[in-house]
């Protein structure tokens, strides 16, 4: 048998042409040649079959956590945390005390007159500062609930979350009182709104850590006194 594209003579083995590469058009091996044709290689056999690893959704997370919270705080505190994804739930563990951190320092800087304006050296310490605060009232809240000092990584940081969660109205008073500028409302604005935070801090205490009384008003004040410690002495 010869190429049909150059003319050479092909074995009766050959699949191509060795000259011009052209493929031959029925391939019949002459049983006598003593070649035989492997068989095709299944699919599953080829090697492992790649599944891409889950799409994890923060947005849609957020905004569910989020719209029960405001819905109802304290009734579905422990619902709403608890229905996080477990995907999701370590980065709105590090993303929402993230963002309270960052919202007051970033505020005061915006309606601070230019002679008040800390530089920015002095604002990531007080990010860093605060991010340092939340986590050490978290760890110290686990220390006393539980009385061990093994941490589970998955309850630590739905614990995280409800901390966070928690002290959203004390953050969010700090900026209406620097946006509004009016000294005389600040203590009253400042001290309902930390009161609400400690009523879901220990809301979330005893729902979603299941501590049980003293124990779970013992953890929210030594929450609260490792927070204001830590952001007093670093300020």
């Amino acid at each position: 048998m010869y190429c049909e594209g150059c003319g050479k003579e092909l074995l009766d083995e050959q699949r191509y042409c060795s000259r011009c590469g052209t493929p031959r058009a029925t391939f019949a091996p002459n049983p006598r040649s003593g070649y035989v044709q492997p068989p095709p290689i299944p699919v599953e056999a080829s090697g492992p079959r790649y599944s891409a690893p889950p799409r994890i959704s923060i947005g849609p997370e957020f905004a569910s956590l989020l719209k029960q919270v405001v819905s109802d705080p304290v009734g579905n505190l422990a619902t709403a945390v608890g229905s996080v994804d477990e995907g999701a739930a370590p980065y709105l563990a590090g993303i929402l005390p993230a963002a309270n951190s960052l919202l007051l320092p970033f505020v005061f800087y915006v309606v601070a007159p230019a002679w008040a304006k800390p530089g920015f050296g002095r604002l990531f310490a007080l990010f860093f500062i605060s991010l340092l605060a939340f986590a050490g009232s978290v760890v110290a809240g686990w220390l006393v609930n539980t009385g061990q000092l093994i941490i589970e990584r998955g309850r630590l940081i739905r614990s995280a979350i409800f901390v966070a969660v928690s002290l959203i109205p004390t953050y969010l008073s700090g900026v209406i009182v620097l946006l509004i500028g009016a000294p005389g409302l600040a203590v009253p604005v400042l001290v309902f709104a930390f009161s609400y935070s400690i009523l879901l801090i220990h809301t979330g205490t005893k729902e979603i850590e299941r501590a049980r009384e003293p124990r779970a008003a013992l953890s929210v004040a030594v929450r609260l006194l490792v927070f204001a410690g830590i952001t007093w002495a670093g300020v």
